[in-house]
């Protein structure tokens, strides 16, 4: 809401009035004008009392230097007040300014006073210090002096994020850090000391950390390591997971403090296997063989079974077998062994022999038990006494003399028959055997056999035997 004004009209006698007060006031004025006005000249703690018909700086400083008050000089300021009467004169001081901790000295009046009257006579006196807008400074009240702390670009990366920030001359690393909000943990990186100060394009890192404990394929290891996902720190630390290794942690999980991290080795392989498949003796009942005569009908064959299995092998270690597959590829013979029911005419010496028995010379052919069970048909039967030998060497017939190669009388067995040893009650089996050797005692007539020994301590053992002696066909 506006108000209106209202005219009003001033009447002559009221002019007539303030005419004449105006006339007496100026002609007061120019009365005290000529006759002088005494003005107060104050120069630092001393004062001086002067008349000065003009009250003009110059007027009154001409009645002071003239009461030996020393002229104005340099930066030297006076100011007039003419309320009090009194010229106040402000003389050049020395101003200072430290800048980046260097004190720099300057003139400056004394009247200046605020904060920019004495950075703008810093410039003035030293133009290339100009103060830049993002350089602070700090001013005391007291001592008008001022401090400039220059600004300072630093490269701060954080984490992997790199930024540009700003800092200041006196500022140290923990200075920085704190004004980015940032707190240094017990594991976390950083390229420089906290008290470090900071300097111009300082290139400082800082990495939050954190202590874990990697166990791959039971070997365990703590480290520090900077805060990241999983499978960043294992690329990193270049472990590499296998197609069917194991981790108890999820890959893009976030690396903590305390985490344990554990890496299971996991690989497969297939191999197959040939097993043999065991025969079976069947023994049947024959009348066509004497009593206490036995026959093998069908010699019994091994089997051949395939099998292809998956081995699962953890941390280097069999952990499972998976069969894939069980094929047999031969299938067993059985073998039979006919078991004579003839009964024996009388007189009869037997043709077939499972073992010998009575130690009696025959002639008959028939067939034995040897000591793996096999039954084996002979032509001929010997009985007498054997001895034994060792030495080494090489035999009549040039064989090599070892354990199978037996000296005889060629005259009675020729040299190259093929025999099997063995006592009587079959208790102690020389086994089969070739007469390869000459025996110069049996060649006296007394023994049958000498059997060939690797050692002294076999042949003592061995001694002199009444043996058997089944000439094979």
């Amino acid at each position: 809401m506006y108000r209106r004004r209202t005219r009003r009209t001033i009447s002559a006698k009221w002019i007539a009035a303030i005419v004449f007060l105006l006339l007496i006031a100026f002609a007061s004025v120019i009365t005290v004008m000529a006759a002088g006005s005494k003005v107060t000249v104050i120069d630092g703690d001393e004062e001086v009392s002067v008349t000065a018909s003009k009250l003009s700086v110059d007027e009154i400083m001409k009645k002071a230097e003239a009461n030996g008050v020393a002229p104005l000089e340099g930066l030297d300021e006076a100011a007039f007040d003419p309320q009090t009467q009194t010229l106040t004169i402000y003389r050049e001081r020395l101003g200072s300014v430290t800048d980046n901790g260097k004190t720099y000295l300057f003139p400056v009046s004394s009247r200046s006073q605020t904060e920019d009257e004495i950075l703008n006579a810093f410039e003035r006196a030293y133009p290339e210090n100009e103060i830049g807008r993002e350089d602070d400074v700090l001013f005391d009240e007291q001592t008008k002096k001022a401090t400039i702390l220059r600004a300072m670009n630093v490269t701060f990366t954080n984490d992997g994020a790199k930024k540009t920030v700003v800092a200041h001359y006196g500022e140290t690393v923990s200075d920085l850090l704190r004004r980015e909000n940032v707190t240094v943990n017990e594991n976390d990186s950083l390229n420089f000391e906290p008290t470090d100060p900071i300097y111009a394009d300082m290139d400082l890192v800082y990495q939050t950390q954190a202590k874990i404990t990697l166990t791959v394929a039971g070997e365990s290891e703590e480290m520090v390591v900077p805060i990241d996902t999983v499978d960043q720190t294992l690329s990193a630390l270049s472990v590499s997971l296998g197609d069917y290794d194991t981790i108890n942690v999820s890959l893009d999980t976030v690396i903590t403090d305390g985490m344990e991290i554990e890496i299971h080795r996991v690989s497969y392989e297939e191999i197959t296997q040939d097993e043999i498949i065991d025969y079976e003796i069947i023994e049947r009942y024959s009348d066509d063989y004497y009593e206490g005569n036995t026959h093998v009908e069908t010699y019994g064959e091994e089997g051949l079974r395939r099998i292809t299995k998956r081995l699962k092998y953890v941390d280097y270690e069999l952990d499972d077998i998976e069969i894939l597959s069980d094929e047999v590829i031969e299938e067993p013979v059985d073998k039979v062994v006919l078991i004579g029911t003839k009964e024996r005419e009388s007189g009869s010496s037997g043709g077939s022999y499972e073992g010998p028995s009575d130690g009696m010379p025959t002639a008959s052919s028939g067939t034995f038990v040897d000591y793996n069970g096999n039954v084996v048909r002979y032509k001929e039967l010997k009985t007498g006494n054997c001895t034994a030998y060792y030495g080494g060497g090489i035999t009549a017939t040039g064989r090599p003399a070892q354990v199978g190669n037996v000296a005889v009388n060629p005259y009675v067995i020729p040299y190259g028959t093929r025999m099997y040893i063995c006592s009587p009650d079959g208790s102690f089996v020389y086994g089969y055997a070739v007469a390869a050797d000459t025996g110069g005692v049996l060649m006296s007539g007394y023994g049958l056999i000498d059997c060939y020994y690797d050692t002294y301590e076999e042949c003592c053992n061995f001694g002199l035997r009444y043996m058997h002696v089944y000439i094979l066909e």
